[in-house]
Formats: C-alpha cells, structure tokens, sequence
C-alpha cells in the first residue's frame, strides 16, 4: 500500500493547482486513470479494515 498511497499523494497534488491540469490531461490516460482509482479504492479498503 505504501507505493499506492505514494503515488496517489503525488497525483493530489498538481490537480491543487489548475495551471498543471493541462499537462496531468496528457499523462493521464484512461488506463493510467483506471489504476489510480482502483489503487484508491484498495487503500481505503485497507484504511477502513483499520478502524
């Protein structure tokens, strides 16, 4: 989880920033985009699990 929660903190934070849309639009494909949610929906999982 910890190369998922990397990731995901790294993806959060141009999308802080509207000028770094534009590029993140030309990185992020649907597959790159599908494996973003589906490691979130892992990690709240895990998260949830915690409680």
């Amino acid at each position: 989880f910890h190369n998922a929660i990397f990731e995901l903190n790294r993806v959060s934070i141009p999308t802080r920033y509207p000028d770094d849309l534009t590029r993140m639009n030309k990185i992020y494909k649907k597959k790159n985009t599908t494996e973003m949610i589906d490691s979130s929906r892992e990690v709240l999982k895990w998260l949830k699990s915690q409680l």
